[in-house]
């Protein structure tokens, strides 16, 4: 999606109906007519992961959960916005990366692996009740994605020079026995020799 052009650098992030006036980056276009997801549109009005060089977490797994997770929609129509946690339960092929969704929800990820052109992620919400077991060590970040919902298989090919990236559904599944073995926690990363084919629509 392209920024909008003759962007206000004070504008405040709202919903928009697409048609029906012209976008500011950082609002939420809604579609009635296709039905097609809200998404903020990239630009100087949405914070970008890549603007968070400090970030524990690997830059993207972190843009990954801060586009599938849900926080956007409420900071944008109600203001209210949880804590931004952010931290990573496990080791190695085990980690899971945590960041928080709202009070009540978190985003978990863990990276996939990569081609010469985009890195990948598998992604779902949990609640903070199942984030709690994983940091008391009572669920294991291997069993993570059986308590998950929304699980997704999402590509990130990061812009050079740019503060943003071009984030791609590639895959979703119903529940964790739905994705594949060599995708889940406990496996290393893959190199894959081209990008992977897109099966979520």
């Amino acid at each position: 999606m392209e920024m909008a052009q003759g962007k206000d650098l004070n504008h405040e992030p709202h919903a928009v109906v697409a048609g029906t006036k012209t976008p500011q980056p950082g609002d939420i276009v809604i579609d009635l007519l296709h039905g097609i997801t809200p998404e903020p549109i990239v630009g100087t009005g949405a914070p970008s992961p890549l603007e968070e060089p400090d970030s524990p977490i690997p830059e993207i797994a972190l843009i990954a959960m801060k586009d599938r997770r849900h926080t956007q929609w409420f900071k944008t129509l109600t203001g209210e916005l949880g804590d931004d946690l952010e931290l990573i339960v496990g080791k190695g092929a085990d980690a899971i990366y945590v960041i928080s969704d709202r009070k009540h929800h978190a985003m978990i990820s863990r990276i996939v692996g990569a081609s010469a052109s985009c890195g990948y992620a598998l992604v779902g919400r949990i609640t903070m009740d199942h984030l709690q077991e994983l940091v008391d060590e009572t669920l294991r970040t291997k069993d993570a994605f059986s308590v998950a919902e929304h699980i997704e298989l999402v590509g990130v090919a990061v812009l050079p020079g740019i503060a943003t990236a071009n984030i791609i559904e590639v895959a979703t599944y119903e529940h964790a026995e739905a994705i594949p073995a060599e995708y889940r926690v406990g496996h290393a990363a893959q190199h894959f020799a081209k990008d992977l084919d897109i099966t979520a629509y």
